[in-house]
């Protein structure tokens, strides 16, 4: 059963205050003695001074109204497309499933389309999308869970030929058995994936919760990188990064090197961290203390968006994902699972 996604727009307010202090003209409204020298400066202590005015801001949110889904269409995956427009993926259950892919416009109005490679048969007519991901090659990839009569398996496809069709991916990984449940073989459950620009897989199987699983498509495994248990994570072009083993902080892995490059602090390490990572190398978390920032190549954290002040701290919500939108001010895109109910 898979939980109702919500996702929430947040808008940033500016409220400007000025400050005056204990300027000479506030000791004059008070019926403090002003002598001539500072009589004769009143009227130019007036007039705004733009360079001493305090700037106040707060992200204010407003919920972002998902595109209508027909009778037994749900909701996949949510994410970000090379354009920077955000594309929600369905599955419309049926006796022969079908995907779906909606882009949110600039009217923030969605526009449909039917993905070739989600639904060119690749994926068979009894197993579903688990996760769909645009990899840092270029191209988009999904995760299925393949049911079989005694066994429960995973396997990946990719996009080829423009997004019209899809590629089947072996991966050794895949096809070794984990363990045997009252006569059902389960294999490894690929429910989050991520992608490097050399094409490499980076795969987190719910059967090792604690770890991620580096894996080529021409190769056995490559790597495996200890993680928090249940952590979310994102990719770079060669670096994963996620929160590290014992959970003190935000490592960043390099796969090329098979060492961590750094690992900043974080406090607020719970599983339900969302990321997103700017062209200029910025990393955005968000979780329900809300959205912090940290420059690239930066030690500290900057608490950007106060969760406290916004629906992120909600008990029932969890962080399920994260969208920055560059102007004149940044805007977030926040997408949340409703631990209140299922999208069935």
């Amino acid at each position: 059963m898979r939980r109702k996604i919500t996702v929430f727009f947040l808008l940033l307010t500016l409220v400007i205050t000025y400050l005056p202090g204990c300027s000479k003209e506030n000791r004059k409204e008070a019926g403090q003695p002003v002598t001539g020298a500072q009589s004769g400066q009143i009227e130019k202590e007036n007039k705004p001074d733009k360079s001493k005015e305090k700037t106040m801001g707060r992200y204010m949110e407003k919920e972002v109204t998902l595109p209508e889904l027909s009778s037994g269409e749900v909701i996949i995956k949510i994410l970000e497309n090379a354009d920077k427009q955000i594309e929600v993926y369905t599955l419309k259950h049926s006796d022969e499933p079908k995907y779906f892919c909606y882009q949110l416009q600039e009217d923030m109005t969605w526009k449909s389309d039917t993905p070739g490679w989600l639904n060119d048969g690749s994926a068979g007519k009894n197993n579903y999308a688990a996760d769909i991901c645009l990899g840092r090659d270029g191209n988009y990839y999904a995760s299925f869970i393949d049911y079989g009569e005694n066994t429960v398996k995973s396997f990946i496809i990719r996009s080829e030929d423009g997004k019209k069709k899809a590629k089947k991916l072996k991966i050794p990984y895949l096809e070794k058995e984990t363990h045997t449940i009252e006569n059902y073989h389960y294999y490894p459950s690929i429910e989050k994936m991520g992608i490097l620009k050399n094409g490499n897989l980076v795969l987190y199987d719910t059967w090792d919760t604690g770890s991620l699983h580096i894996y080529s498509e021409k190769e056995d495994q490559l790597d495996k990188l200890s993680i928090g248990e249940e952590q979310n994570f994102i990719t770079s072009d060669e670096d994963i990064i996620t929160v590290n083993g014992d959970g003190t902080g935000v490592m960043f892995y390099d796969t090329a090197t098979g060492k961590a490059e750094r690992t900043i602090e974080f406090n607020n390490t719970g599983s339900a961290n969302a990321y997103a990572l700017k062209d200029d190398g910025t990393l955005l978390l968000g979780n329900s203390g809300g959205i912090h920032r940290l420059r690239n190549n930066g030690t500290l954290w900057e608490t950007v968006v106060d969760g406290s002040l916004n629906s992120m701290s909600m008990p029932s919500l969890q962080f399920n994902g994260l969208f920055v939108m560059e102007g004149e001010e940044e805007e977030y895109y926040a997408v949340y699972t409703n631990n209140d109910g299922d999208m069935n």
